[in-house]
């Protein structure tokens, strides 16, 4: 679609057509915005168990290596804690990675929705001529107003900030459970 905006905007000049362009490029991005709509709905419970599934598999597995890592420090470590330790951070790194790339696509929509909005707004300050101007005026309105997002329940909207927050969240409960650790080896 930013594409045809583009065109637009060199081409609304010598076309005749230029309000008809925009009213049907603004029925594409209708029907976009209803089909990111429906997948969310249809889904949503999906997605949302997804995300929470890997927020918890990459605690639980922190905390097993953080756990491991801590009997080493007893020195009370073999092979297999070693070979544990190796598994828990590869299984993590998996999990960070399917997460950044399940967020991946919704980020690059949600991109993609911003720049066209910013292309419409651009269209609109270049063109004066009455029947273009309504059409992108109409059009900007239309982006602004329903704006299709990747929002699992309402919980949290699928970016790349999501995969920051769940970055936070496990080292956050990291910190926690080493400061728990320190104090119970300094309290025996």
């Amino acid at each position: 679609m930013n594409e045809e905006l583009n065109k637009l905007l060199h081409e609304a000049h010598k076309c005749s057509h230029g309000a008809e362009k925009v009213r049907e490029l603004s029925n594409t991005y209708m029907t976009i915005s209803e089909v990111i709509k429906t997948v969310m709905e249809t889904g949503e419970v999906g997605v949302f168990l997804y995300i929470m599934n890997n927020l918890v598999r990459l605690i639980t597995r922190v905390y097993k290596y953080a756990r491991w890592q801590y009997l080493i420090q007893d020195e009370r470590f073999d092979e297999h804690i070693i070979l544990s330790s190796i598994l828990e951070i590869f299984w993590c790194t998996q999990t960070v990675v399917k997460s950044f790339l399940f967020c991946e696509g919704p980020h690059q929509i949600h991109s993609k929705l911003q720049e066209t909005q910013d292309l419409i707004a651009r269209l609109k300050n270049k063109y004066h001529e009455d029947t273009i101007s309504n059409e992108l005026h109409l059009f900007l309105r239309l982006t602004r107003l329903s704006r299709p997002t990747f929002t699992p329940l309402s919980v949290c909207t699928l970016n790349r900030g999501l995969v920051a927050k769940i970055l936070g969240c496990t080292a956050t409960y990291l910190i926690a459970f080493m400061q728990l650790e320190v104090n119970d080896k300094s309290n025996k």
